[in-house]
Parts: C-alpha cells; structure tokens; sequence
C-alpha cells in the first residue's frame, strides 16, 4: 500500500507542477480512495518543505493540492498540518491558503448534487431545497463539457475578503459567496442575485477556460466574457437593454487614438 501512495503523490505533485489536470484528478481520487493509511506520506511531504518564502505560483499549487486532499480524508488531520506550517513560519499568502482550506467542515453545509457537479451549501444560508432549484436552473444553460471535472462548488456566507468568489485551479473547486441581505421577497433581491449569477458564472468561466493561479487580468477579462455569455442566455431582454445602456453612456474611441 505504501508503494501505491508513493506513486499516486509523485502523480500529484508531477501532475500539479505541469499543469496537468487530469492527472492531478485522476491522483487525488487514487488517494483519496486509499484514505488514512495515505495521509503520514502526504503529511511527511507537506512538513518537509519550507513555507517561509514561497515565490512561486506552483509551490502554493503543491500546498493546496495536498493539503486539500487531507482536509478531504480527515478535517481534523488539516487542521493540525495547518498550525505546524504556521508555526514554522510561514508566509500571508500561505497562510491565507491554510484558512481557506481548513475553514470548511462539511457538518456545517447540505450536500447535494446537479448536473455532474457536487454542491456544498451552507446550512446558515437557508433551505436546501430552494438552492437545489436554483442551481439547476443556474447550471442548465451552461454547457456539459464546461462543468466536467469540477471537484466541488461551494456556496457560502459573505465574509469580510474583498472578494465574492475564487476558483481553485489544479483542483479544480469553486467557492460562491452569496452576498445576499434582504429577503427573497424584496424588490431589489433580484439585483444581488444578478450580481451572484454573474460571480457564479465567472468562476465556472475560470474552471472553462482552465486558468492558472493569480489575478491575471487577461484571464479575469476571459472569465468576464463567459459570464456575460451565459447572462444573456438566461436574462437576454435585461442583458440585452443593459448592454445598450452602456453603448450610451461609454464614448467609443476614435480610430487614431492610442489603444491604452
């Protein structure tokens, strides 16, 4: 068994440093499959390494990659890997990954699944059963082909980061947040719904597209377009007269002036 979980994690790693999203699939299902008896080698890879001073877009990807996988076997097991990186010194963006894995216990989320894709909903956000509803309208006009190997989605609270969703590369997971403070029932619920529908459509745009880790603004923009996209297959009136509103407002460059 000890042979198999050594191969599988060179696969994980080798597999994340290349980009590799298959095999990097195809690895973290083989160990996670084996489950405890895989983790003190995981563990043992993760330690060995110095966290201080990460430079580069891959290492964080390793960390990720296997940290996830022992947060997938065993919450507690993450949590105690989390605060030996910690206390060895690590960087912020380390640590910010360290409590964006860690912070999910599936106890508190309802677990369900449409169209191929896992869906962990907070349990503090509402019913299930009016989630399911949504996603599965949310996810229909999205092609089949976009949503294969998407490890999980989350949907969770508004928290306090600057940001309203994110998507893990290599392990291909999507975390929503459903920035939601009024009630379905009031009148201007469905804006923010519209600008959660369009977080949620970005994201799956970044997992389409299969982007890489960082605020890349050529993938942002890439993302953008695919959210749109699907924006007006679902809402093509609004969409459509909001796009003409912007035509009005937004001078068009002239031919000879510089493209900035």
């Amino acid at each position: 068994m000890s042979s198999d979980v050594a191969k599988h994690l060179k696969s994980l790693s080798f597999g994340i440093m290349q980009g590799s999203y298959e095999q990097v699939y195809k690895a973290h299902h083989a160990l996670y499959n084996i489950g405890t008896e895989a983790l003190p080698l995981i563990e043992e890879t993760i330690l060995k390494q110095s966290w201080g001073d990460v430079k580069h877009g891959a290492q964080i990807g390793q960390l990720i990659g296997m940290l996830n996988l022992i947060h997938d076997i065993d919450e507690e097991r993450a949590k105690a890997v989390g605060e030996q990186i910690r206390k060895s010194g690590c960087s912020v963006k380390v640590n910010r990954r360290i409590s964006a894995i860690t912070s999910f216990t599936m106890d508190n989320f309802n677990c369900f699944e449409v169209a191929g894709v896992k869906i962990y909903q907070a349990k503090q956000l509402g019913k299930q059963l009016s989630f399911e509803r949504r996603m599965k309208k949310w996810l229909a006009v999205v092609p089949p082909e976009d949503l294969a190997q998407i490890e999980r989605l989350y949907l969770v609270p508004k928290s306090d980061s600057d940001y309203l969703g994110y998507y893990m590369p290599i392990l291909c997971k999507i975390v929503v947040e459903w920035d939601m403070p009024f009630s379905n029932f009031n009148p201007v619920s469905w804006l923010f719904l519209f600008l959660i529908k369009k977080t949620f459509y970005h994201e799956i745009g970044h997992h389409a597209h299969r982007h890489t880790f960082g605020q890349d603004p050529d993938q942002e923009k890439e993302a953008d377009r695919y959210a749109a996209k699907l924006l007006f297959k679902s809402h093509p009136l609004f969409v459509g007269t909001l796009k003409k509103i912007i035509g009005i407002f937004v001078k068009p460059k002239k031919a000879e002036e510089p493209v900035t």
